[in-house]
């Protein structure tokens, strides 16, 4: 697929004390971003409490070294900017809350019940913030999404390849019986596909009709497959949003076709059977969440409502506690409350808020790909958040904080005349305050 439109772009980092060209992403930077991105991937599923007792596997020892080596790569590239070799970093508003966010939830170390666990976590997302920030700054938001699109499109085409070749790693049985692709030996298959369809669809690098066919096909089945509600209202949203904004893509005829067909399906009752697959009482307990929201929420208040019970440590003990076959938080604002108690809520509840407002300014100020494509990964990001996920080690997690840091920097309003010098596809998009 062409690229299609120009985005009017300055580059917020390229200049310090001089001129500092933006630069193009290493080898190094690039295969550190999908490691780190994808989680990386366990390959295997593990006992909820394993953490919590200290159990260590090849897996995990392999997800230490990679975190371990991508908080390296981020002090070595802080000392290179305070050599003056790299131009520095300026946080914004939302990448404030977000620092004193990671701050709370790292402090919840302190009460934690599992205090290896927290510190590990809140390392994680420490390091997932800095690395996504730096990331976005110096290669550009654009350079960022591709490296988004690039890490979701493997990690489903790893799910595919694992139904055939290792099918219990991401098949499981639903509430009726049926089988239903949920990829967690992988990743969430749900969020998965649902991003590797939004940046498909607003992606401006070249792809021929060969590969956008068999991509999107891919991706849609794993969609379909995964009967994930969310994910299907997610996807169904931002389509939405792209049949009446009407971005600078050039997969808008498919978004039209999108809504035919599914138009032809409900009229067909093509729906009806899905109750054979999911049950569909289950929507008004979202799954059984009610009861475990409920008992996480009185326990945290009655034993811990200022610091909680440390970060994941606190939702994936109670969880367990409650309900082995949830065994964790099931949304991040839980997870948030639970682990961190009410402080780190509060401070996490204004940075989504803040970053919510932002979002509905950019989609409808600006009109661009690159804009629309932030802008529908936050609206994911929202839905996804209520009812799973987290945002540690996670393609989720990892994608939230590099949005945190996107919706700093990119222009809310489209620039009417810009410093030719400065204009280009790939530069990093500015914030106006």
């Amino acid at each position: 697929m062409p690229p299609t439109g120009q985005d009017s772009t300055l580059p917020s980092a390229s200049r310090k004390n001089g001129v500092f060209p933006q630069q193009r992403a290493g080898f190094f930077a690039g295969v550190l971003f999908l490691l780190l991105f994808s989680g990386p991937p366990k390959f295997r599923l593990r006992d909820p409490t394993a953490s919590l007792s200290g159990e260590l596997d090849l897996s995990l020892i392999v997800n230490i070294i990679v975190w371990l080596m991508g908080g390296l790569w981020v002090v070595c590239q802080l000392y290179r900017m305070h050599r003056g070799t790299r131009p520095g970093l300026r946080l914004r508003f939302p990448q404030k809350m977000a620092a004193l966010v990671i701050l709370l939830l790292g402090a919840s170390t302190l009460v934690s019940i599992a205090p290896a666990v927290t510190a590990f976590k809140a390392y994680q997302i420490l390091v997932a913030f800095l690395f996504s920030l730096i990331f976005a700054e110096w290669y550009g938001i654009e350079t960022c999404l591709n490296r988004l699109f690039l890490g979701s499109t493997l990690l489903c085409l790893a799910i595919a390849l694992s139904v055939v070749v290792a099918p219990d790693l991401v098949l499981f049985p639903t509430e009726t019986g049926a089988l239903r692709l949920r990829g967690l030996g992988i990743t969430e298959a749900a969020f998965a596909a649902t991003l590797a369809i939004v940046l498909l669809m607003t992606t401006r690098r070249k792809l021929s009709a060969p590969v956008f066919f068999f991509l999107g096909a891919c991706f849609c089945a794993i969609l379909l497959f995964s009967l994930g509600r969310i994910a299907w209202l997610a996807v169904g949203i931002v389509f939405a949003v792209a049949a009446v904004k009407r971005p600078n893509i050039r997969t808008l005829p498919w978004v039209y076709a999108f809504w035919g067909l599914a138009a032809v399906a409900l009229a067909a009752g093509l729906f009806g059977g899905l109750s054979e697959y999911r049950d569909p009482d289950t929507v008004y307990t979202l799954s059984g969440r009610l009861g475990l929201w409920a008992f996480l929420v009185s326990s945290t208040v009655t034993g811990s409502p200022w610091l909680g019970f440390g970060y994941l440590a606190g939702t994936r003990n109670l969880g367990m506690e409650y309900d082995p076959l949830l065994g964790s938080g099931h949304s991040i604002f839980l997870d948030v409350f639970v682990g961190g108690g009410l402080l780190s809520l509060i401070v996490f509840v204004v940075l989504v808020v803040v970053l919510t407002v932002r979002t509905v300014k950019l989609l409808r100020n600006r009109n661009d790909a690159v804009s629309f494509a932030v802008g529908s990964l936050f609206l994911v990001f929202l839905l996804f958040a209520f009812v799973g996920e987290d945002i540690d080690s996670s393609p989720f997690g990892f994608t939230f904080w590099a949005l945190v840091t996107m919706l700093s920097l990119i222009r809310i309003r489209a620039p009417e005349k810009l410093d030719p010098a400065f204009q280009g596809d790939s530069l990093v998009v500015t914030s106006t305050g």
